[in-house]
């Protein structure tokens, strides 16, 4: 396993537009990236990783590698970088199928970019290879080139929230429940470039947690603070 401390850059929106545009130079998959508070960091980018529909079982299956630590806290080097989606679409609209998303997909890092706690970005491999030259400038000057997303949004039906807030007061009365989150949904129609969509939403909102990925079946941009599930060792 290699660190190379690559020291101050841009943000995590900023870097990972930067490696988007090293990535279509050279003709590689796209980088994926989780930034907020994960694994003691403030973000994890993998570079450029290639990604793939997977079977819902295995979304969580963890090959044996050893974990490495450092005084200053966990090295993370890589891993695997996926999503599984929900899987009961009767309460929550359309299945993953539906949508034109797998159920679950991602793919394999052996290097990853990590921005500490203190604000300083580290390139980690599994391997023993030295940071690149070109992706270490990509990340401590970041070069950004503004592209186009867009989406037509079709307003949300006024009165069947307001009956969901009703059922929802009416259960709570019941004794039926004892909280409730109610939502809005949302739906639009997207064009343009889905990772400029997530660095924009990601630099104003700066969620507690997010996520990118993309491949192609196509992209996810999650901006959920939520932490669902944590797996530590076995």
């Amino acid at each position: 396993m290699r660190m190379e401390r690559l020291g101050r850059g841009g943000t995590p929106a900023q870097v990972l537009a930067s490696l988007a545009e090293r990535a279509r130079n050279l003709g590689v998959p796209p980088p994926a990236a989780v930034t907020g508070d994960w694994f003691g960091s403030a973000a994890l980018i993998a570079p450029s990783l290639a990604t793939g529909a997977v079977d819902p079982s295995d979304a969580f299956a963890c090959p044996d590698i050893r974990e490495a630590r450092t005084p200053g806290g966990p090295v993370v080097g890589g891993g695997w970088i996926g999503y599984l989606a929900y899987p009961d679409g009767s309460a929550s609209g359309p299945s993953p199928e539906h949508s034109g998303l797998p159920a679950a997909a991602g793919g394999w890092t052996d290097t990853v970019l990590r921005l500490d706690a203190d604000g300083c970005w580290w390139y980690e491999t599994l391997g023993a290879a030295p940071c690149p030259s070109d992706l270490a400038a990509a990340v401590v000057e970041p070069r950004v080139r503004e592209r186009f997303w867009h989406i037509d949004w079709s307003p949300p039906h006024r009165e069947t929230h307001r009956r969901g807030v009703e059922q929802c007061l009416d259960a709570i009365r019941a004794g039926e429940v004892y909280q409730a989150c109610v939502c809005t949904r949302f739906t639009g129609t997207w064009t343009g470039d889905p990772l400029a969509f997530f660095t924009a939403a990601v630099a104003r909102t700066a969620p507690a947690r997010a996520a990118y990925l993309q491949g192609p079946w196509g992209a996810v941009a999650s901006l959920s603070p939520e932490l669902f599930v944590s797996r530590h060792g076995d």
